[in-house]
């Protein structure tokens, strides 16, 4: 449920690992804890709910479609929810900026058909702790 959607996608031939991958998968847990927390306190909405159950398919057939569903996740996120009320809204500024460098590397990925180099690996970690420092500090 929280690896990154090239390797989850079965349809592709490669799946090389890379830590782009890895920073993807820290981007799925950031949104899972708090959704989580929420269910296991009874808390959730509708709309969370729903948000919850995308990205935790329970069932082997859910888990094929889980890469549209976390497509549809980032985009929205990257609509700020729709503008709905969210508890999800402090984080919001933080899976906005991971949100944008899962797509980057999502695209880079497609392209390269998975393979970084090591320089893009690096960048793309640097950018990663960067996004997390920022929002740590309240500058993001």
């Amino acid at each position: 449920m929280f690896m990154a959607m090239h390797i989850i996608d079965r349809t592709r031939e490669w799946t090389r690992h890379s830590p782009i991958f890895d920073m993807e998968s820290f981007f799925w847990v950031t949104l899972f804890v708090p959704l989580y927390q929420a269910r296991n306190e009874g808390t959730l909405d509708q709309y969370h709910t729903e948000l919850y159950e995308d990205l935790c398919p329970s069932s082997s057939t859910a888990f094929r479609f889980e890469v549209q569903k976390k497509l549809a996740l980032l985009r929205e996120i990257s609509r700020g929810f729709s503008g709905r009320e969210s508890f999800l809204t402090p984080y919001l500024p933080l899976l906005v900026k991971l949100q944008v460098l899962v797509d980057k590397y999502d695209d880079k990925a497609e392209r390269a058909k998975g393979v970084f180099s090591p320089e893009e690996e690096d960048a793309a970690v640097d950018e990663y702790i960067k996004g997390l420092e920022d929002f740590l500090r309240g500058r993001g």
